[in-house]
């Protein structure tokens, strides 16, 4: 099989039947009468229960003749059962299923509230339960003790099941119900386990229920004759209920365990000579790195499937290697679909028959093609008939065409391998970046010290949400050693805050990590973490600015002031542009011209202390100077690039809002693109570049697009040699386009990512001997006052923040290179604006927040020009320099945008009414706006400083005729898509990023 689109459809050569389940397993019963069936193990008491198939018949109508005359209960009414695991609890499920009733699992952890919440939902006729558990049972429904030695008291309302079962019956109710009961009729209500909110409540007809059972392929499994699957999940699971009806609607056999404990399952394994294990992933965890494991101990089992969670192909590989099984997949599904649906192993995957499935665009709702991610949905006769009494969630959890939406993510590989990448609303937002737990978790889990992982965020001021995430560990690993782990192969803002060790891992019923309860200990670790912080601060600040600064800090990031030290650095703790602003505002009171980028030099208090004491230091740091010293100082042999035809561009940075018009733009020109992507998985790489085009509102030809995993601050950007040498065998172009952008940061904080990345990269083009294009910024020309094209080394950009500093110095290394003979390209774009034809605009750069500012507070500034070009001309700029190499220029239009004209048009939408006045008025009203503490203007402070018109040159844009100015109509385009996105309403304007059409 090999796909190229997103959509699976699954084996029809078993039909579907119109039957029952209590027809249905009369017929196992009949063809297999003296078979064992159902063994029931305890490790608490020691229970050693077992039946055959015959025995377990007589056992049930035993149980149904109870319901029915002692209970009178009618066909079509609910069997709740509120039990922990057990051996009455399979007798009452079966008895349930078989005797005409609907089966209802309560989770045996619902406390009496939940229980006065859920029971009138379904108004049972009878609640199985303990004694023990009668306090968290309401008042009004029958219930039957499977403990109580009491006599009966139908008056009140309580029954024995002991009574139950010990009552002779000569009758066979069973077959009596199937055959009355239809196909169509409900079997079963399921609640979903969803990890906050009320559980919605599943129905089931028999059709459905049975059908996904005896269409099943058992080929690949273990014979049914000699299949013994061991059952130690909580039976009140929608797994654990479909396990169990499975391996009996098979005519195979079950052990059902009370509970988890290792030692215990590891010893009914060998005695009971378990063939199959379905279970979560922690299961089989715990079990292979538990003491007691061995090989010996598990030798009979050959077939495991987990499910529940997501599962790593690492963990697949470890359980098939270390229990010698003839194959270990993963297993999804969900109470809706009737448990398991799907399977896979490490290399393919494989839909349950009746089953259809696609992946669909979250925006277009499209099918997308292979590799692409989307949400998962799926279409089949044989799952729940819907959502009990709740018409709202039917509707919004199907389509129109009557595909099921899961919610999940994910998304298909060509050989039908689905690869789950979270939950569709599980994604955090920090500081506007999108990020996605299960990315975390699954970086985390990869390291060698970790068992589990859980990822949650908690409500942070300054950005949004702040993201924390916990292990537990086989051996002792420092936190500061995992962030570094996740550094190397995360981008910055995915990185954890905090990675808290704890000893174990808090897990719901279902064996899924609880998030809810990790947020709860998320709290209390933080409130922990500064308390001991308070307590152990062994360098707080000594000088008035010093302590003014910890204020601040503690204001803003809700830190105790007693736990900021010297050391503190202001990134580590989410420091942004909101917060830096305001931090250098402070230091201004006492030097009255600190640079605005200050906190890229002196990013701890203790260096912001030293600078006020002497404001005269040199903020160039050691690092940046050597490196121009190592540069001015190379040496290497000559290079020959040759012209080739070889369409085949390697483009880095390929899922920002210049990447995927840049990827459009070489598509026009012929180009089949290699896009390198900082991602762990080809899939979420697929999934950035696909939503930042959908999101940019273009069309990108995905046939003539390859991922490429890698990461621009590694050498050989992280990639094996084989792929590295398959990449350099293809290409005839290199555009580098990737960089860490971040107003705030020093040159050494991006240093690995902008200019040894720019090594990294150049490494390509040495070994191809292919053009390379560089897309710097027209900050490099504002930092030494536009006289310069090129960097020299003679003009330093001290006032320039980091991030400017790395594509200068970038500049001077390619400048270099030009010497030794490499075709360089170097183009510094003004301020990208929006599509001129969609007017889909990049909100997170700084012009469209400083309109909406300017509007809102009533301003326009007279005669001021902008260097805007659309973000689609400033690609077509870059692929028609490939003819025209070497070259370098600065990429501003020949007419540069009037912001009074923006201003203008703004307002008139707005219906608001603006005074136009000279930009030097409008900087001190902006400055005093940000002196009371409006955050708008606090986080454009930064970006003001290089808002003015540059006298620069543009002579190859000039000689080339490229017009790459806004018009009108372009300008138009933009401000209604802005208006569409509601970027301009009031909830927008509170300083927090928000990106519309940009991929983070």
């Amino acid at each position: 099989m090999s796909l190229t689109e997103s959509h699976l459809i699954g084996n029809i050569d078993i039909p579907l039947q119109e039957t029952t389940y209590p027809k249905h397993f009369l017929e196992i019963v009949e063809n297999n009468p003296n078979k064992e069936c159902f063994v029931f193990r305890s490790s608490r008491t020691g229970a050693n229960i077992r039946h055959t198939y015959s025995q377990l018949l007589n056992t049930l109508n035993s149980v149904i003749q109870g319901f029915k005359n002692e209970i009178h209960m009618e066909l079509h009414t609910v069997v709740a059962i509120y039990l922990p695991n057990c051996c009455e609890y399979v007798y009452s499920q079966l008895a349930a299923l078989c005797g005409g009733y609907i089966m209802m699992p309560l989770n045996p952890l619902y406390t009496k509230p939940q229980l006065e919440r859920l029971l009138p939902r379904v108004n049972p006729s009878v609640i199985i339960s303990l004694t023990a558990m009668k306090q968290n049972i309401p008042n009004g429904y029958n219930v039957c003790f499977i403990d109580s030695n009491l006599e009966e008291d139908p008056s009140n309302k309580i029954y024995s099941l002991k009574k139950f079962l010990s009552s002779p019956c000569e009758r066979n109710y069973i077959k009596e119900v199937s055959e009355i009961l239809k196909p169509n009729d409900i079997s079963f209500y399921g609640c979903t386990s969803g990890s906050t909110g009320e559980p919605k409540i599943c129905t089931y007809t028999h059709f459905a229920m049975i059908n996904p059972f005896i269409t099943l392929d058992h080929t690949t499994n273990t014979p049914v004759e000699r299949r013994r699957a061991l059952c130690f999940t909580p039976l009140f699971t929608t797994a654990a209920h479909f396990q169990i009806d499975a391996i009996f609607a098979a005519g195979a056999t079950v052990v059902v365990c009370d509970k988890f404990e290792p030692e215990s399952i590891l010893k009914f394994i060998q005695e009971e000579k378990i063939t199959n294990v379905n279970c979560a992933p922690s299961g089989i965890l715990a079990l292979i790195h538990h003491p007691s494991f061995s090989t010996e101990k598990v030798k009979t089992v050959e077939h495991v499937i987990m499910g529940g969670a997501v599962v790593s192909d690492a963990l697949m590989n470890e359980a098939q290697n270390k229990m010698g099984l003839l194959d270990c997949k993963s297993g999804y599904g969900m109470t809706e679909t009737c448990g398991v649906m799907y399977t896979m192993t490490t290399t393919v995957g494989q839909l349950q028959p009746h089953y259809e499935l696609r992946i669909v665009d979250h925006v277009t709702r499209k099918i997308t093609p292979v590799g692409v991610p989307g949400e998962i949905e799926v279409h089949t006769k044989i799952m729940m008939s819907g959502y009990l009494n709740n018409e709202k969630a039917n509707k919004e959890s199907y389509t129109e065409d009557g595909w099921f939406k899961t919610g999940d993510e994910g998304n298909l590989d060509k050989y039908g391998r689905l690869i789950i990448t979270g939950r569709v609303k599980d994604m955090i937002i920090r500081g506007g970046h999108n990020v996605f737990p299960s990315e975390i978790v699954d970086t985390l889990q990869t390291h060698p010290n970790v068992v589990l992982c859980g990822c949650v965020s908690v409500p942070d001021r300054a950005q949004g949400e702040l993201i924390v995430a916990f292990v537990t560990l086989k051996k002792e690993t420092k936190e500061s050693e995992l962030k570094e782990f996740c550094r190397q192969r995360l981008v910055s803002f995915a990185v954890p805050t905090h990675i808290f060790v704890i000893e174990k891992m808090p897990l719901n019923s279902f064996g899924k990590v609880y998030n809810p309860e990790l947020r709860k200990i998320a709290a209390e670790k933080i409130k922990i973490y500064w308390q001991n912080k308070c307590e152990n601060n062994p360098c707080p600040p000594s000088t008035e600015a010093g302590n003014a600064l910890a204020s601040l800090w503690s204001e803003w990031f809700e830190i105790p002031q007693k736990a900021i030290s010297k050391d503190m650095n202001f990134f580590d703790i989410g420091g942004d542009s909101l917060v830096g602003s305001q931090t250098v505002g402070l230091i201004r009171k006492f030097v009255s011209d600190a640079p605005f980028d200050l906190l890229t030099k002196c990013p701890t208090i203790g260096l912001l202390e030293e600078y006020v004491l002497n404001p005269k230091l040199d903020l160039i740091h050691p690092q940046f100077k050597k490196d121009i010293e190592d540069i001015q100082n190379l040496k290497m042999e000559p290079i020959q690039i040759e012209s080739n035809q070889k369409k085949v561009a390697f483009l880095t940075g390929s899922n920002g809002f210049l990447g995927v018009h840049l990827i459009q733009a070489l598509q026009k020109k012929g180009y089949h693109v290699l896009c390198l992507v900082r991602s762990l998985t080809i899939s979420d790489g697929w999934k950035r570049i696909t939503q930042s085009a959908t999101n940019s509102q273009i069309t990108l030809d995905l046939n003539k697009i390859e991922i490429i995993c890698g990461d621009v601050s590694l050498v050989k950007c992280g990639l094996k040699d084989d792929v590295f040498n398959s990449i350099v065998s293809k290409i005839g172009l290199i555009i580098h386009n990737a960089a860490f952008v971040n107003w705030n940061r020093s040159y050494v904080d991006m240093r690995g990512s902008n200019y040894i990345g720019t090594q990294n990269v150049i490494e390509f083009a040495t070994k191809a001997k292919v053009p390379f294009i560089y897309v710097s910024s027209i900050g490099v020309a504002a930092c030494v006052g536009g006289k310069e094209i090129i960097p020299d080394g003679t003009v330093l950009p001290f006032k320039a923040n980091g991030y400017i500093q790395t594509k200068w110095m970038n500049e001077l290394y390619l400048n270099k290179l030009r010497g030794f003979g490499y075709k360089i390209g170097i183009l510094r774009p003004a301020f990208i604006s929006g599509n001129s034809v969609s007017g889909c605009s990049n909100t997170d750069d700084f012009i469209w927040k400083l309109v909406r500012l300017l509007v809102n507070n009533g301003l326009s500034p007279n005669e001021q020009k902008m260097i805007l070009t659309p973000v689609d001309l400033v690609a077509n700029a870059f692929t028609e320099a490939v003819n025209n190499l070497p070259i370098a220029a600065n990429l501003i239009p020949l007419h540069p945008a009037d912001i009074s004209y923006v201003c203008d048009l703004v307002a008139k939408r707005m219906n608001k009414t603006i005074e136009h006045k000279p930009m030097n008025e409008i900087k001190e009203q902006l400055i005093s706006l940000a002196q009371s503490g409006n955050k708008e203007v606090l986080t454009l402070l930064p970006s003001m400083q290089m808002s003015g018109s540059l006298d620069i040159e543009y002579k190859w844009v000039k000689e080339h005729s490229l017009d790459l100015s806004e018009t009108q109509q372009s300008l138009d385009n933009s401000v209604t898509y802005l208006f569409n996105t509601g970027f301009f309403g009031e909830e927008f304007s509170d300083g927090k990023t928000q990106a519309f059409g940009r991929s983070h």
